[in-house]
């Protein structure tokens, strides 16, 4: 049996298809579109999603929160999409892949938009 996670990745994955079909030079020469992989990290508590990009190389995609706690100081739930600052999930959440209100690009990741102002606000 398939859980929400696996869902919600296959659905991201199929996305990152759609898009890429949309890249006609690189359909001519028979790539591929990449799949985002999920790997717990150490400690557990996220779950990184690296990007394995034949043309461009790896790079973290995202990270999805597997707690309820803190992060950096800010409170994250079960579910939050983080985006990657560097090796390390950012500071604010773009949204919660369970309760569908996750925000992301297929090829860039988590959203950058004026999230951390509308956190900021939802706070106070």
């Amino acid at each position: 049996m398939r859980t929400k996670f696996d869902v919600w990745l296959s659905r991201v994955n199929e996305a990152r298809k759609n898009h890429h079909l949309t890249w006609t030079l690189y359909e001519s020469n028979g790539y591929r579109y990449p799949l985002i992989t999920a790997v717990p990290t150490k400690e557990r508590d996220y779950i990184k999603l690296i990007d394995k990009d034949p043309l461009y190389g790896t790079s973290i995609w995202g990270f999805v929160s597997m707690i309820d706690g803190i992060n950096k100081g800010v409170p994250v739930k079960r579910g939050d999409l983080l985006r990657a600052s560097g090796n390390y999930p950012a500071k604010w959440s773009r949204g919660n892949i369970f309760d569908g209100t996750d925000e992301w690009e297929p090829y860039s990741g988590p959203l950058k938009r004026d999230w951390f102002y509308k956190r900021e606000k939802s706070i106070k």
